[in-house]
């Protein structure tokens, strides 16, 4: 069906059966101090055909069941997140919190799945390392260093510090053997291995992959088996 909430449109197909309220909110995107409205951003309901886009203000409304909702927001160009949203009340209105979106990092790395090869981020704070035959098909990569909750993939650990999370894109590529992600650690961490994570968009919760030690020169360095989004855990025993 097609409705209307909050001067917003916003579309449910097929329509939610049973109690149902709605979920009001922005998506921005921006530095901190300089926060712009996203349009052209859509907003699904995980786990169900349900969706939104956000009109040019950024503005979107979504109807949900009751309860607790996962959000998955997306635009080409962007790093997509999950949020939840944890008390929607029937025939009530929730607000969520602006969602900000973070551009994709500006250097894109062309790997071919034969040769192999290594992809860097415009800062050269991450690298990946892939080795032939790694790839299941050539990829244009991107890696984007997360210095920010707001950019994190799932909702931020408790233990996450700023410059010790990456992204990779295109989300979801499954290796056909491990590959090498370094993490340049900016953070002052002590620790000489620590977690590593990775975001489950099924489950939407963050799963234990590995350990991440720190080498000689200053990096986390961590073996991964897919491409999502990664975080090291400080708490998170060797």
């Amino acid at each position: 069906g097609h409705q209307a909430t909050s001067d917003v449109d916003f579309v449910v197909s097929p329509p939610i059966v049973g109690p149902r309220g709605t979920v009001v909110g922005k998506v921005v995107t921006g530095d901190p101090c300089n926060r712009q409205p996203l349009g052209g951003a859509t907003v699904r309901l995980v786990h169900s055909a349900g969706f939104a886009v956000t009109d040019s203000q950024g503005r979107f409304a979504l109807e949900a069941p009751v309860g607790k909702v996962w959000l998955d927001f997306d635009r080409a160009g962007y790093l997509s997140i999950q949020r939840s949203v944890d008390d929607v009340v029937a025939g009530q209105e929730s607000t969520f919190p602006d969602a900000v979106l973070v551009a994709l990092d500006s250097r894109v790395n062309h790997i071919t799945a034969a040769a192999g090869g290594t992809a860097t981020d415009s800062t050269g704070k991450i690298t990946l390392e892939l080795p032939p035959g790694a790839l299941p098909q050539d990829a244009d990569i991107i890696l984007n260093l997360i210095t920010s909750r707001d950019a994190s993939e799932g909702p931020a650990l408790r233990s996450f510090l700023p410059g010790i999370a990456t992204r990779i894109s295109p989300h979801g590529i499954t290796l056909n053997t491990t590959a090498t992600l370094r993490i340049q650690n900016t953070s002052g961490i002590v620790n000489h291995a620590v977690g590593s994570k990775d975001w489950n968009r099924q489950t939407q919760l963050w799963e234990r992959s590995g350990d991440a030690v720190m080498t000689g020169d200053g990096f986390f360095e961590a073996k991964i088996s897919h491409f999502s989004g990664s975080t090291i855990d400080c708490r998170a025993p060797p």
